[in-house]
């Protein structure tokens, strides 16, 4: 005998057939197997819209310089040099030099000169990054240190701890 179990979650919508006579634990895993795979899928549509925006916002931008309007400031107000580094890591697809990063920055619009040191300022960002996990440190084929982004790997290989009982 099996009982339906329907689980939705913002736009996505699992149906799946519980058997009665799993252990309460083998439920937990398979549920959390199953929100991981969603918060997986959640974040990969994020990663597209955040790209999406960062384009946009940079054609606003350029197109506010030919009307002779700028639209840099108003666009770009609220946002950060670490969240501006990740849009352009994530923009350019292929590892990047700190000072290559300095310079799609400016294309993107960004102030960086408001910053005292602006190639300091970037190469800590980047450090950070790094530790954090978001990027790691690739050697570009002319000798030079490069930045390049950690694809997100799958939560539930590194978070799911099998049971420890037998059956």
């Amino acid at each position: 005998m099996c009982k339906i179990a329907v689980d939705t979650c913002l736009d996505l919508c699992t149906i799946t057939a519980v058997p009665r006579t799993l252990h309460p634990t083998d439920r937990y895993l398979r549920d959390l197997r199953a929100a991981e795979k969603n918060l997986e899928a959640l974040e990969a549509r994020r990663d597209k819209l955040d790209l999406r925006i960062a384009v946009l916002r940079k054609k606003i931008i350029h197109l506010g310089a030919l009307t002779h309007m700028d639209k840099a400031k108003e666009v770009l107000a609220d946002i950060g040099l670490s969240e501006m580094c990740e849009t352009v890591m994530r923009w350019a697809g292929s590892p990047l030099t700190p000072v290559k990063t300095k310079q799609l920055l400016a294309d993107f619009g960004y102030d960086i000169e408001r910053h005292s040191n602006p190639l300091a300022s970037i190469h800590t960002t980047l450090k950070r990054m790094m530790k954090a996990g978001k990027l790691k440190v690739v050697r570009l084929n002319d000798g030079s240190t490069g930045y390049a982004r950690v694809p997100k790997g799958k939560i539930g290989e590194l978070r799911v701890k099998e049971p420890r009982h037998q059956r």
